[in-house]
């Protein structure tokens, strides 16, 4: 089970050195655009971090929303849609090249990635956009969702992605962040969750029935206040003998 992490997203978090202590514990990282969080001096800074501690690397594009956090919904064409992954890809390729590396996945961020997950339109959109900018790189999305459906249906690369510290409903979808109880904040929680993720074992959803997640790789925010306390939880999980 791979673990990965959003970063590039607070520029605080870079000069601290919290980030570099998020690449420590994960193994890909996926690099904000500029369009919801984060600078062009943020991309070239985070690429270089996560080439010193051996992180796959890739682009984490989002609706042009940085007021929101690239987390409103907005209802776009789809040509509109693949016009913003260009774009994002655009921004980030340059720093990529620069460097003499290639970009290993791409991972939609926000109210883009959850729509995705359920709007067959949009997650069409991205694919193809992808697919279009090249096919080699992986594309992450939620376990079994239609992001994932769309993009293997044009022969893309694909990685399930599960959460430890979000709840779900019985359909294998995120609950809403605005909902009570949608974060997870109990290390106890978290761990109980996370080990059945590893364990491919159920767990409970918000209304309490039981699901299994299918993942190959689990996300931890770097943006959530217990984010590092999480991170090295999931570390440790995952290297427990």
């Amino acid at each position: 089970m791979e673990l990965n992490c959003d970063l590039g997203e607070i520029i605080e978090h870079l000069e601290n050195g919290l980030d570099a202590k998020f690449m420590a514990l994960v193994d890909a990282v996926n690099i904000a655009c500029t369009y919801h969080a984060g600078s062009l001096y943020q991309i070239e800074k985070t690429i270089e971090l996560a080439l010193e501690h051996n992180c796959n690397i890739g682009f984490h594009p989002s609706f042009n929303d940085r007021e929101n956090f690239g987390r409103k919904v907005h209802f776009l064409e789809e040509s509109q849609i693949q016009d913003l992954i260009f774009k994002q890809y655009e921004i980030f390729h340059k720093y990529t090249v620069e460097k003499g590396l290639k970009i290993a996945h791409m991972k939609p961020h926000g109210a883009l990635y959850n729509l995705s997950a359920i709007n067959e339109s949009v997650a069409a959109a991205i694919s193809k956009a992808l697919l279009e900018i090249d096919k080699n790189i992986i594309l992450y999305g939620l376990s079994g969702s239609q992001s994932i459906l769309e993009a293997k249906k044009i022969g893309l690369n694909v990685k399930n992605e599960a959460f430890a510290d979000r709840k779900y409903e019985t359909d294998g979808t995120l609950v809403q962040r605005k909902k009570e109880g949608a974060l997870l904040n109990d290390l106890t929680a978290i761990s109980i969750q996370a080990k059945a993720l590893f364990g491919k074992m159920p767990f409970n959803t918000i209304s309490g029935d039981k699901i299994i997640v299918q993942a190959e790789t689990i996300c931890v925010h770097s943006d959530s206040p217990a984010g590092l306390e999480i991170a090295q939880l999931l570390y440790e999980i995952k290297h427990e003998k």
